[in-house]
């Protein structure tokens, strides 16, 4: 769905959603970086 035929509102909460997404993302990618070098140093 195109953002220009939206009206003000539904794109603002279409944005929120997507940054939601992408600070998920983020922060699962963050813990697997952090799990795989303790688990790494522990060997």
């Amino acid at each position: 769905m195109s953002k220009l035929g939206m009206s003000r509102k539904k794109r603002g909460l279409l944005e929120a959603i997507e940054k939601r997404k992408e600070r998920d993302t983020a922060r699962i990618s963050k813990l697997k970086e952090r799990k795989k070098k303790l688990k790494s140093s522990e060997n």
